[in-house]
């Protein structure tokens, strides 16, 4: 059955759950629903003939389409999971394709093929890293999920040195594993503190408006950048 707004999960808690039966954990990995990969490609813009840069194969099926776009020699995607980096290579090999596929740390980019026409992400981020500039052509592209709300398309300067833009969609995807909250953030013990009073102080409010606004969740997240929702 093909469900366009369905995503397919792949992995939990980084493989360390066995993928058969009824299973509880973080997601870590997955194919994106096809309609998001669609938005995300549209806004990538990528042309026929362009270097282009993936941060994260997982299965190998957006880089599939990359390969097909671009050109299979034009695409360099980078995995952080072994065991993902070879199942998606092996998988892109036996559909035709034979990109360049390496396992490495995607915060990096991947300097040894840049600079890059475009750099797309298949992993969210709190914070854009700032080696995806650097590894892009000026006029540059980079296509990223942000804080688990909203779609950043960002256009590499002139001299290279910043690139700028805005949210040109919704998006929510798993976040890069270097950038996963883990631990105490600094608000935690405040909460701790005050939980208790509190609690003396309890209303209702209708939370839809925060639910159905784009605008009011990535403002949120910026004020308050621990938070998860």
């Amino acid at each position: 059955m093909y469900a366009p707004k369905t995503a397919l999960i792949t992995q939990i808690d980084d493989g360390a759950v066995s993928p058969d039966g009824p299973a509880t954990g973080r997601f870590s990995s997955s194919i994106s629903a096809p309609h998001m990969v669609l938005r995300c490609l549209g806004h990538l813009g990528l042309n026929p003939g362009e270097r282009v840069l993936e941060i994260g194969t997982g299965t190998g099926y957006n880089t599939a389409l990359l390969s097909v776009r671009a050109g299979v020699r034009q695409v360099t995607s980078v995995e952080l999971d072994p065991v993902l980096a070879t199942a998606g290579r092996d998988t892109l090999k036996r559909a035709g394709f034979e990109p360049r596929v390496v396992c490495a740390d995607g915060e990096h980019g991947y300097p040894e093929r840049s600079p890059f026409a475009r750099v797309q992400s298949t992993a969210g981020v709190t914070s854009v890293p700032y080696s995806w500039v650097e590894q892009c052509f000026p006029g540059g592209v980079i296509v990223v999920p942000y804080r688990g709300v909203a779609l950043l398309r960002l256009v590499v300067s002139e001299d290279g040195l910043e690139a700028e833009g805005g949210c040109v969609d919704t998006a929510s995807f798993m976040v890069l594993r270097g950038q996963r909250r883990t631990g105490e953030t600094a608000i935690d013990p405040l909460i701790a503190k005050t939980l208790k009073e509190a609690d003396r102080w309890r209303g209702e409010g209708d939370m839809r408006e925060l639910r159905d606004s784009l605008g009011a969740q990535f403002f949120l997240h910026l004020r308050v950048p621990s938070i998860r929702a």
